[in-house]
């Protein structure tokens, strides 16, 4: 997950200069979204759930992984990651925010991308999509995400360490900046013959490419997410089709149809 500071950064360098700064106020909307301390992954395994988790693991709910964070005003909130079959060699998991309720409230859990098929779906008691009336009266609206990795085989379960977030990617695309990513990562020396004529973005300083061959050689940081644009406009403030972010690192790349390729990087300043 990105820390608070970069995503404040990324909004910076969408929405005007990257100086641009941002304060979160207590007691407001933006503190209720701001969801980034304190986070536990909980899955049938684990000891330690909250018993609201550790009863949702029963029957059919033992394939679910619950997340949990607290927000800026210490708020708890609650993630579902629903599992689906791996296709084409790819693995997701969606992650919708849920809230506790009573026995009397229920949420569906999709574990099946065709809906039509038999037992695509099954019933979740004591859960509620609906945020608390606190919150609604706030236009709080629960959040969500998508999880993928690249993978062969039976999916791995939702909190394993090698599901990255992702937007507006395909399973192709997803495929094709992983095998171009790992290519290029075979060792030191190729990676800094793949990236020395990458064009730099958002001012960053001659240094980024070193910077990033160090974090991915010597600190070992692996990918974080990858994002897609799906306008015009996304494309051309982020100089590129596709971001991938390694650490504090954005990678920007292009699939075309002779392949992926980076057309630029960038470096997320310490915050």
């Amino acid at each position: 997950m990105r820390s608070l500071g970069a995503i404040i950064f990324v909004l910076g360098m969408a929405l005007g200069p990257c100086d641009a700064q941002i304060t979160i106020q207590a007691h407001t909307l933006q503190a209720l979204s701001f969801c980034h301390d304190d986070e536990h992954l909980y899955s049938a395994e684990s000891r330690a759930a909250p018993s609201t988790i550790a009863a949702s693991f029963k029957g059919q709910g033992k394939v679910l992984v619950f997340r949990t964070c607290k927000d800026v005003d210490g708020n708890v909130h609650y993630f579902m990651r629903k599992p689906r079959p791996n296709r084409s060699g790819v693995c997701r998991v969606f992650e919708d925010e849920v809230f506790p309720g009573t026995k009397k409230d229920d949420v569906s859990v999709e574990v099946l991308y065709d809906g039509t098929a038999p037992n695509w779906f099954f019933v979740l008691r004591g859960w509620n999509s609906r945020p608390p009336n606190k919150w609604a009266k706030m236009r709080y609206s629960p959040q969500s995400a998508v999880l993928a990795q690249v993978h062969d085989g039976e999916c791995p379960r939702g909190d394993n360490s090698d599901y990255i977030s992702i937007s507006g990617v395909t399973d192709g695309t997803l495929k094709s900046f992983y095998h171009l990513w790992g290519s290029i990562t075979a060792s030191p020396e190729v990676f800094s013959k793949a990236i020395a004529d990458v064009p730099l973005r958002f001012n960053t300083g001659n240094a980024t490419r070193s910077n990033l061959q160090i974090a991915v050689f010597e600190g070992h940081q692996r990918l974080a997410s990858v994002e897609c644009y799906g306008s015009a406009a996304d494309a051309i403030v982020n100089d590129g089709g596709c971001t991938a972010i390694i650490d504090s690192f954005g990678v920007q790349f292009d699939v075309t149809n002779t392949g992926p390729s980076i057309t630029g990087l960038y470096e997320m300043p310490s915050i």
